[in-house]
């Protein structure tokens, strides 16, 4: 087992970190709280990304960790669309990331043909990480706005449905009075 804290080997038995002096339960918590990786999404974004990876550096740039991780997520995102061929993402300066242990967060928007052909913006948040030199996702986060959307279009049908059963109502009534 490997020390977390410090990357040096730590004894099955041991107390503390010889190297660094972290505690066996912050390792144990470390260890334990590692993220869940999306295997299955991560592999099939592989072929993807190495695509990316080889454009970006055939046209003479250097692709830094936070640039593959943006075209990492990107390589995700193609994966969920109805028509990838159509994508256009956002800028890389445009594209946000934030990173935590060794977690990049990014956030970006990508334009595509949806089911009707129309083209749409959709924003994207995708959490992804590096192990052992090959990226993985972590998560897909489901953007505010889509939820917002999801949340607001059900309201619309709830209203749109008291207001039918309300003029049933009235119309009935007015027409028993006369």
């Amino acid at each position: 087992m490997l020390c977390p804290n410090c990357g040096k080997p730590f004894p099955p038995q041991g107390i503390y970190c010889v190297y660094c002096g972290a505690s066996a339960d912050k390792i144990l918590n470390a260890l334990t709280r590692a993220p869940k990786v999306n295997e299955n999404m991560s592999s099939k974004a592989q072929l993807e990304f190495q695509k990316k990876r080889a454009e970006f550096n055939a046209a003479g740039k250097n692709a830094t960790e936070v640039i593959e991780a943006i075209l990492f997520a990107q390589s995700v995102e193609l994966l969920l669309l109805k028509a990838p061929a159509t994508a256009c993402f956002s800028p890389l300066k445009e594209t946000e990331v934030a990173t935590k242990d060794n977690i990049y967060i990014v956030n970006g928007w990508v334009d595509s043909q949806n089911s009707y052909g129309a083209m749409i913006r959709t924003p994207f948040k995708i959490s992804v990480t590096k192990i052992n030199g090959e990226w993985k996702t972590i998560s897909k986060i489901i953007p505010t706005s889509t939820a917002v959307g999801a949340k607001l279009a059900g309201n619309l049908i709830i209203g749109t449905v008291i207001a039918t059963i309300l003029t049933l109502i009235s119309y009935f009534i007015i027409k028993s009075v006369i």
